[in-house]
């Protein structure tokens, strides 16, 4: 907190002004810069990186980072540990288990296959954007673990080698969307007309 300190009284102006006016006040703001570090596993790697992000950051913002926004800035960013972007996860789970669900199939990260094991599913039951949400929700939080320095868990094996079987029809959930119901629908107005036709024959 020594280098932090004439970091941000430096670099903010308007910092020193706001926190810095006694002794005793100084202490409890940089107390609680050194708590977040602290609570986000933070170490003298992931500072230096910090302190070289607050010092490009002053370039274009006034106001100095919170104790959170700094802890943020300690931490690798998502493309420097060698994960893909949201988008890129977002669609190879909908492949994997939307058109492609029973193919053998390959992802491009191993975060990809551990977010589409334990939520993949669901995309039989949400709505495209309540799917989504889903699916950013257990990207960050995985990205965030990955930023702290943590593993990701070994992957599993489902049945049949992550090849999803057939449910009986009776344990098929029915489908959420407008557009989903409708094509069942029509299918079965389909199957009762080719039946109907059979009969006729």
């Amino acid at each position: 907190m020594a280098t932090l300190l004439p970091l941000l009284t430096t670099y903010h102006p308007v910092f020193a002004s706001q926190f810095c006016q006694t002794d005793e006040q100084t202490q409890a703001v940089i107390s609680q810069y050194a708590k977040r570090l602290l609570d986000e596993g933070i170490g003298a790697d992931g500072f230096a990186r910090g302190v070289k992000a607050l010092e490009k950051r002053a370039a274009t913002e006034r106001f100095a980072p919170n104790p959170s926004e700094f802890a943020v800035m300690c931490m690798p960013s998502p493309a420097g540990l060698g994960i893909p972007e949201f988008q890129t996860v977002l669609m190879q789970i909908v492949d994997r288990n939307g058109a492609r669900a029973g193919e053998a199939f390959e992802f491009s990260h191993p975060i990809i296959r551990l977010i589409s094991q334990r939520k993949g599913a669901l995309i039989r039951e949400l709505t495209g954007l309540d799917f989504e949400r889903v699916i950013k929700s257990e990207y960050d939080h995985w990205t965030k673990r990955l930023q702290a320095g943590e593993q990701l868990p070994e992957p599993q094996l489902t049945i049949g080698h992550d090849q999803r079987p057939d449910m009986p029809a009776e344990l098929r959930l029915a489908p959420k969307s407008a557009m989903a119901q409708r094509v069942e629908a029509m299918r079965a107005e389909a199957a009762k007309r080719k039946e109907q036709a059979a009969k006729n024959d």
